[in-house]
């Protein structure tokens, strides 16, 4: 025996008049009822639950997943074929405060994933080698920023030690002046014109 709620539902399907009170934009399919009842169901849920986590389908979400020292390493190894693509031979450095060398300079990556805030936090950035470069990623793709570290120094957070945060969708005119283009790593750090 069928529930009243239910046998109002095969109704209103039947007619076209899905209001339960909630906007659902359901149309009533021409399926069986079992199939317009799980229809429904999937819908409120997403109404009730929506989708809270930007990275759920995230191609970047494997970074994000990563326990902090590999996720620093990628962000090493990201940097460093981004340089290989633009010309660019970085080596590794052993035993110093730095990820790389270019061309005799020496470059410290730092990665944040985006926070909830939309803001990256880049940190330890104080004592880095005289380069730094920023890898920020969001759901959506990846930011990169190459400075020096004195620039970064002079922008650190009030509230956290050695912090820099930049607004990702609005980087300040201070850092998005050094967004890494193949031309400015050239430029930067030496290499081929």
């Amino acid at each position: 025996m069928a529930s009243a709620a239910a046998h109002r539902l095969r109704r209103a399907s039947a007619t076209g008049q899905m209001s339960l009170g909630i906007d659902l934009d359901v149309a009533p399919p021409a399926a069986a009822s079992g199939d317009v009842l799980e229809a429904v169901a999937a819908h409120v849920r997403r109404v009730f639950t929506p989708d809270r986590d930007p990275w759920e389908h995230s191609p970047y979400r494997w970074i994000k997943d990563l326990a902090p020292a590999r996720r620093s390493k990628a962000g090493a190894l990201i940097v460093e074929y981004w340089l290989r693509a633009a010309g660019l031979d970085p080596s590794k450095v052993r035993g110093q405060s730095a990820d790389m060398t270019v061309t005799g300079h020496n470059v410290t990556v730092k990665l944040s994933t985006l926070w909830e805030t939309g803001q990256y936090h880049f940190q330890a950035v104080t004592g880095s080698a005289p380069t730094l470069a920023l890898v920020g990623v969001r759901p959506d793709g990846l930011d990169l920023w190459l400075l020096p570290t004195a620039t970064a120094a002079g922008h650190l957070d009030h509230g956290k030690a050695g912090w820099v945060t930049i607004d990702a969708a609005r980087p300040a005119a201070w850092v998005e002046d050094h967004r890494a283009t193949a031309a400015l790593a050239r430029a930067y750090l030496g290499g081929p014109a």
